[in-house]
């Protein structure tokens, strides 16, 4: 397909300034087929598992929409993120237009959490810093009950599917849902393909096209373009849930000789 330059310069433009997290957000406008396998998504794992839950907290919740659609299900719901100014401010407007008050949500970072040691009785994380992070998984479980369930949703596949599992066992996690799930992405257009990278380029700090580079905006169609001739990228990404055990386990330990 040709491209409209001038379509696809306005939306660059647009992506210039926007800091990382309004850009990261734009992803939800993106108009896209998701082609892959017949399992629930992370949304419908989690409404089984807040149904049983008291105390709740969402690590790098965002603009809050996952507390905010099923604050009914559970007691009490925090949602903490890195971005006041953004994503905190819009999560409380969001929380205060729906009159919804057994969610708060608070500007904090995964590595240090406002929490006193075994708040809550669920943690999870979508897409968030749980992910490849044992800082981050050690902070989530100090703040985890023994007993209690932490869901992280994250970047990966079935060659780094072996190494979260022991990354979770070995701070104490007895697994209870491990998964690796691959999709394919259809867009609409190009431009709504563009609309996601730039969002991802802007969200880890790379560079967005330059104005007038023609040749960077081929390459991008080139490399999105199937055998079909549609517009398609793949996503890879990984589940791991399990309850905290109440004194973790070691079982790669060596034994004492004669124990």
């Amino acid at each position: 397909m040709p491209i409209d330059y001038d379509r696809a310069r306005e939306i660059v433009d647009r992506f210039r300034g926007l800091d990382p997290y309004q850009a990261y957000y734009v992803k939800d406008e993106v108009h896209v087929e998701w082609i892959g396998p017949l399992v629930p998504d992370a949304c419908d794992v989690l409404r089984r598992a807040f149904a049983h839950s008291k105390e709740v907290l969402d690590v790098g919740c965002g603009d809050g929409r996952t507390l905010l659609e099923n604050a009914e299900l559970f007691g009490h719901g925090v949602g903490i993120d890195e971005s006041a100014d953004h994503m905190i401010a819009n999560a409380i407007r969001a929380r205060d237009v729906k009159g919804i008050r057994n969610v708060d949500f608070r500007a904090a970072k995964a590595v240090e959490l406002p929490f006193a040691v075994d708040t809550f009785d669920m943690v999870f994380s979508e897409r968030g810093p749980l992910g490849h992070s044992d800082h981050t998984l050690k902070e989530a479980l100090r703040v985890l009950q023994p007993g209690g369930l932490i869901f992280v949703e994250t970047g990966g596949d079935y060659n780094t599917l072996g190494i979260e599992k022991r990354r979770f066992e070995s701070h104490g996690v007895r697994i209870q849902t491990l998964l690796a799930r691959s999709y394919t992405q259809v867009f609409k257009d190009f431009y709504e393909f563009l609309k996601l990278r730039c969002s991802a380029l802007v969200y880890m700090g790379e560079e967005l096209p330059r104005p007038g580079d023609r040749e960077r905006l081929d390459s991008m169609l080139s490399e999105a373009t199937d055998q079909n001739g549609r517009i398609v990228s793949e996503h890879a990404m990984i589940w791991v849930a399990g309850t905290k055990e109440a004194e973790p386990s070691h079982p790669t330990d060596a034994a004492e000789p004669g124990g």
